[in-house]
């Protein structure tokens, strides 16, 4: 951490700032104001923020007149922007956008562009710094305009209480500046899909179940609850794949690979049927229209039970979903014995 005075002007003006790792993350001192000189100390200044949107803005190839940055590491909030970004492009009059992913969602760059016809890149500005820095929605600089996807950081502790009871497609509708979500589809071809088939050896493509056992927001089910779903679901002829993120398969059942996102989702198009929990995955898996059955529990944030969860995220109401080959299940008044015997039935 380095000291350094910047400015004494005649003894009357004097400005001061703590850098660290060379960032100016404080300014303080006094300034003349009405002619009065007045303290003042000022937290990840305004000059910080434009020092990172000048990065931002000279790492891109092309001119863009809006910016995406898409702030937040959960997939479902910046799959749900690919719906709306075209709206927000023609209420600005913007002829050019992009998407910026940090460093930590870079894995989500080849899915996203299976829904946005919009350039993305990868920035290695630190999630804290953005996290901390860009606390407005919409930030301007040289003529580019930044939008925060989907809000602050300030705006997520809210979101995450719960305190809304607005269905979550519409907050992040909301924060986005639109009205609708357009009608989309999902780019699969033969191709993709062919490629995908050939990295699962011993699965039967023409009879299996696609099951997602992991999910970050909610408290997870036991091992022993998907290992007998799954073997009751193999003694109807069923074969098993498990999603995994690391590619490691955890249970005693079913076939499991190391998949990008896009790889994932082709191959569940083919499954004749998708079970798992409430997860940011499972909203773009509400596109291939397969049948879902899907599990809340209680939330590990904000204190929230699963029938809240539930009301706030239910897949039923995403944009291009079937409502009716959706299939939800809450813990609290459900056994586990009566939601497998009742996902079993519809099998």
């Amino acid at each position: 951490m380095i000291f350094e005075k910047i400015r004494i002007d005649a003894g009357k003006t004097k400005e001061r700032e703590i850098r660290f790792l060379n960032i100016p993350i404080i300014q303080y001192g006094r300034k003349e104001k009405y002619g009065i000189l007045e303290k003042y100390i000022e937290i990840f200044p305004e000059s910080l923020v434009k020092k990172y949107l000048h990065t931002i803005y000279k790492s891109l190839p092309n001119k863009y007149d809006l910016v995406f940055i898409l702030r937040c590491n959960a997939l479902g909030e910046n799959y749900l922007l690919t719906y709306l970004y075209e709206e927000v492009m023609m209420k600005k009059g913007a002829k050019n956008a992009c998407f910026i992913l940090h460093g930590n969602n870079a894995r989500y760059l080849d899915i996203l562009k299976m829904f946005a016809d919009v350039d993305i890149f990868i920035t290695d500005i630190p999630l804290t710094i953005i996290n901390t820095i860009f606390t407005k929605f919409v930030y301007k600089f040289d003529g580019t305009e930044f939008h925060i996807h989907h809000c602050p950081l300030s705006k997520t502790a809210d979101f995450l209480s719960f305190k809304t009871k607005e269905h979550y497609t519409k907050t992040i509708m909301r924060y986005a500046g639109a009205t609708k979500y357009k009608s989309l589809n999902c780019k699969i071809n033969n191709n993709m899909i062919s490629q995908v088939c050939s990295k699962i050896i011993g699965l039967n493509k023409e009879k299996f179940v696609f099951i997602i056992p992991e999910c970050k927001s909610l408290i997870p089910l036991s091992e022993t609850f998907w290992e007998n779903l799954c073997n009751l679901l193999k003694l109807k002829g069923y074969d098993i794949y498990i999603n995994s993120r690391a590619g490691i398969n955890d249970f005693k059942v079913g076939i499991t690979a190391d998949l990008t996102l896009s790889d994932a989702l082709c191959l569940a198009s083919l499954a004749q049927g998708i079970i798992g929990m409430r997860s940011g995955f499972s909203e773009i898996l509400t596109t291939l229209r397969v049948p879902m059955h899907i599990i809340y529990n209680n939330s590990i944030f904000g204190n929230a039970n699963d029938i809240l969860v539930s009301k706030i995220f239910t897949l039923k109401d995403y944009p291009n979903s079937a409502p009716q080959k959706i299939f939800e299940y809450c813990t609290s008044n459900n056994t586990e014995e009566h939601i497998i015997n009742s996902i079993l039935e519809r099998f």
